[in-house]
């Protein structure tokens, strides 16, 4: 298909999205004023998701009874969000049904939490035996789904749709070849959830496509920003066959720093290690796990169990000495920060304008907002999009000069 076609389907299906979106806030503002006549509100699901459905009607849950519903027994017992408090699912047990409703807060549980409360009288689940505890009370599973559509929000903003359209247009022209911008389209129509998964594209080693490597030089000067265990380390090592000058390494998370610096492939008087997190600005933030191995920075919501890390901006360091070599390859994969440590590194960028390996698939916004700001900061920069899983994950913007 030719670059031409693909620009045609993607005007096409903005248009489309923008009156999906339409719909989509028609239908949330009737939510809004249907959550007035309950009394009482159970919101299932203690997440994220949660949270966002608590700022979306929070000034109409004045002088409610509101509570989180949650199976997770860490959860329950404590405050999650905004003076509102998690319980098990007893808490529901006899609840008025004229009066109180149950808002599923959960975008991947939803249909598994649907199917737990609202069953048939007379159909009995062993492990909560519930029927005909909570009677015939409203349980409504489709609100999350319009509040947080497509894994963590639309990428239109109403208010500007046609500014939004022109973006994606921009972004999409700025692209180098037709693979890439079949990608871009793919990447988006699984931001609105057309397709459940980005297959048939995945390419391997992620961070070397042919356009990084045969612009390598003798004296690379590496920061490979959310390091991990030393994966991408290992394999730059290997893809420039060991002849470096230097690499940064940042990984915010202790306990996986603690493997980094224990990996042999940092063994190496070229390599510094930092137990530090890459921002746009040096100080401390929250972040939270997923089992040990991604970690995720938190400026304002105040969950439980965060740990505390120290962040770093790469023009202070270069401001304060700490980093003195012409940088000349930046890899980014730090879970949805990507954008503010490119605003951390403006001045670097501008200065040694080094190939750049940015992952975009961590927040939905990234798509055009990551691009825009390299090619506004850098207008040398070209592009492409290599996508390196047969997931929705590991979706690479690549900028070289």
């Amino acid at each position: 298909m030719s670059n031409e076609s693909m620009k045609k389907i993607l005007e096409q299906f903005v248009d489309m999205q923008i009156v999906r979106g339409e719909y989509r806030q028609f239908m949330l503002e009737r939510y809004r004023e249907s959550i007035k006549r309950y009394k009482t509100i159970f919101l299932y699901g203690g997440g994220y998701s949660g949270f966002v459905a608590v700022d979306f009607i929070y000034n109409e849950l004045s002088g409610k009874e509101v509570y989180f519903i949650d199976d997770d027994p860490t959860k329950q017992g404590k405050e999650l969000y905004r003076g509102i408090y998690c319980y098990g699912m007893e808490k529901m047990f006899g609840c008025d049904s004229e009066s109180s409703i149950i808002l599923i807060t959960s975008s991947w549980y939803a249909n598994e939490i649907f199917e737990k409360v609202y069953r048939k009288p007379g159909v009995r689940k062993s492990k909560y035996r519930v029927t005909g505890k909570l009677g015939k009370v409203m349980v409504d599973k489709y609100f999350i789904n319009l509040l947080i559509p497509a894994f963590g929000g639309s990428n239109f903003d109403l208010q500007n749709s046609q500014l939004q359209k022109e973006k994606l247009i921009n972004v999409f022209d700025l692209l180098e070849d037709d693979i890439s911008a079949e990608i871009f389209l793919q990447r988006l129509f699984y931001i609105c959830g057309v397709i459940p998964a980005m297959a048939g594209f995945a390419s391997y080693p992620q961070y070397f496509p042919q356009e990084i490597k045969s612009r390598f030089v003798k004296d690379e000067v590496f920061l490979d920003c959310g390091a991990y265990i030393g994966d991408t380390i290992e394999e730059f090592r290997r893809q420039t066959n060991d002849v470096f000058k230097k690499i940064y390494a940042f990984e915010m998370n202790s306990d996986i720093y603690k493997k980094l610096q224990e990996s042999p492939v940092v063994k190496d008087n070229r390599i510094v290690t930092m137990n530090k997190g890459v921002s746009d600005k040096t100080g401390t933030v929250r972040y939270r796990s997923d089992d040990g191995d991604s970690s995720y920075a938190m400026w304002d919501v105040n969950l439980f169990e965060a740990n505390y890390a120290e962040i770093v901006s790469i023009d202070d360091m270069v401001e304060k000495g700490a980093l003195t070599e012409k940088v000349t390859f930046v890899k980014m994969d730090i879970e949805g920060a990507e954008m503010d440590a490119l605003k951390g590194m403006k001045n670097l960028l501008k200065r040694d304008k080094p190939k750049l390996a940015v992952c975009i698939y961590h927040k939905t916004s990234d798509l055009t907002l990551i691009p825009e700001f390299i090619k506004e900061t850098v207008p040398e920069y070209k592009f492409i999009i290599r996508h390196h899983s047969g997931s929705m994950s590991e979706t690479v913007l690549y900028a070289f000069i």
